[in-house]
């Protein structure tokens, strides 16, 4: 019979509320901002406990999961009533920058990146040990490498003014893409986490279904190019030093100067090892030329490699669901509970053949977690987590 391991509460205005019929949390770093679901019975009481706007923590055994605000309530006219609403980085995703633009050259990035995301965030942090610790709770944990560390040139920011209007989001996006970096909420709320994934890291979960056995509920294997290109092009548009622009008059008022491209400065990128980029998940050409800011075209060629890894994310993908919201290890007195950015060894095993039911292993690799959904009722609950292989480019 399904029964529940861990106690889940929820705080809203500071306050804890009744247990929900059922839950949904989803912590994701490749999303701007996490989101949470709670249904609830529908009475006065609990209604108006639950305010627009109130501040929501979550927390698994005592361990902080979320920690946002509520942006919807909807009754369902059912005799139950769902809250919804994202964690603090949704303040991020709405609001534009503060004032009329947003000035960036010359600062460090820690200094820019804590004034974007004020009065949100009380801080940056450029290392996710602590968080990671903190969200994998009472249980034995795996040790880390040392985490990826930025260079004293990369401390400072590159862009040099966020426009007007820009959201918040948007503007530090602009800023951490160039230097390959993530950013995600502490899962207490208080910092806004900017670090690379941690592939240096000894695996800390084991999942595995088998055709003799299985420690999950399910776990399905995707491949995709959709989103992907054989072959990628990137060309310059930026002009070298001392050379000036040929002269431009608008032929009509707000007409803008049409950009440069120059295909002296050309960066390319194929996914498979022929000229066209076929012959690794390609069978079909499939091209896509990009106009850059790329001054040289050693910059063409990096940021063509970084695109071509960018949509390599869609390429392998894991998604495996398992029971509890945590994994008991040997020798261990508490769970370790499921975070991301951590590694997991995965094995898949399904048939030969058609008629043949010997083993064939599919899958037997060590992953990255991305994703954590954690879902529950009042007597169940369950985790689906989002992987995919080491090494994957995710900025």
């Amino acid at each position: 019979m399904p029964r529940r391991e861990h106690e889940v509460t929820f705080e809203v205005g500071g306050r804890a509320v009744r247990t929900p019929l059922s839950y949904s949390i989803d912590v994701d770093l490749l999303q701007p901002a996490d989101a949470f679901t709670l249904s609830f019975p529908l009475d006065a009481r609990t209604w108006h406990a639950i305010q627009l706007d109130a501040e929501v923590q979550v927390a698994i055994d005592g361990v902080p999961v979320l920690n946002g605000f509520v942006d919807s309530l909807r009754d369902n006219g059912d005799g139950t009533f769902v809250a919804e609403g994202r964690d603090r980085s949704g303040r991020l995703v709405d609001e534009s920058v503060p004032g009329a633009g947003f000035a960036v050259a010359n600062k460090r990035l820690s200094e820019v990146v804590a004034d974007l995301v004020a009065p949100w965030y009380a801080g940056v942090t450029f290392s996710n040990a602590a968080d990671r610790r903190l969200r994998r709770g009472r249980g034995k944990k795996s040790p880390a490498g040392k985490e990826p560390a930025l260079t004293r040139q990369e401390r400072l920011a590159t862009a040099q003014r966020i426009e007007s209007g820009t959201t918040r989001w948007e503007a530090l996006e602009r800023i951490l893409r160039p230097l390959q970096l993530l950013a995600w909420s502490t899962a207490d709320g208080r910092e806004l986490v900017l670090a690379r994934p941690q592939y240096d890291q000894a695996p800390q979960y084991e999942l595995f279904e088998t055709l003799a056995a299985s420690n999950v509920k399910r776990m399905s294997l995707a491949k995709s190019v959709a989103g992907r290109y054989a072959l990628l092009e990137v060309s310059g548009s930026g002009r070298p030093p001392g050379v000036p622009a040929p002269p431009f008059i608008p032929t009509f008022p707000g007409q803008k100067r049409p950009k440069y491209v120059n295909r002296n400065r050309l960066g390319v990128a194929r996914d498979g090892p022929a000229d066209d980029g076929t012959g690794e998940d390609f069978i079909h050409p499939k091209r896509l030329f990009v106009v850059s800011e790329a001054l040289s075209t050693a910059e063409a060629q990096l940021e063509a490699e970084r695109a071509l890894a960018r949509g390599r994310v869609q390429a392998r993908q894991l998604e495996v669901t398992v029971p509890g919201h945590g994994q008991w290890l040997d020798g261990a007195s508490a769970p370790t509970l499921y975070a991301p950015d951590t590694v997991a060894i995965v094995r898949k095993e399904v048939e030969a053949a058609p008629g043949d039911d010997a083993p064939a292993v599919l899958v037997d690799a060590s992953f990255y977690c991305t994703r954590v959904t954690y879902q529950g009722s009042r007597d169940d609950e369950q985790t689906t987590l989002g992987l995919v292989p080491l090494g994957t480019f995710l900025t």
